[in-house]
């Protein structure tokens, strides 16, 4: 059994055109730096019969998408991001480790709100825009998913 190498260009981010049931996915590829935050909620639950020793569950789980995107303000994908955060509007995000139509790609996926939009343009280097998109109120519930044959 080979294991599959992952370097970070391999990596995609994708907006999703369709619908959450039918999606078309478009590549972003003006991303850069792509992450996928997660956070889960440390409950505690100690209860008597734990001793002195304090017991702990998993709450409420935070997943979110932060990268960059060169500055490039005619681009369609710009637009779309830029659309979301300057109207309060949603659009479905999906970061994966290759192409999204291939088998075996693993991904998460989910319906944000893109909530900061800051250009950065230092001294030296490529203007860009730093984004952070979380799930906003949608029935759809965010996920990780495998491409399936």
């Amino acid at each position: 059994m080979s294991t599959r190498r992952m370097i970070g260009i391999a990596n995609r981010l994708y907006y999703n055109t369709g619908t959450v049931d039918v999606p078309i996915w478009v590549a972003i590829p003006i991303a850069k730096d792509i992450k996928v935050t997660g956070d889960k909620e440390k409950v505690e639950i100690t209860n008597r019969g734990h001793g002195e020793v304090n017991r702990y569950g998993g709450g409420g789980r935070d997943i979110g998408f932060t990268f960059d995107v060169s500055n490039k303000p005619a681009d369609a994908t710009f637009l779309a991001l830029q659309a979301s955060y300057t109207g309060n509007t949603s659009i479905e995000l999906a970061a994966t480790d290759g192409d999204i139509t291939v088998a075996g790609t693993h991904g998460v996926r989910a319906v944000c709100e893109v909530f900061k939009f800051e250009k950065t343009a230092g001294l030296k280097g490529e203007a860009k825009w730093d984004v952070e998109a979380a799930p906003t109120d949608s029935t759809a519930v965010p996920s990780y998913f495998t491409v399936a044959d």
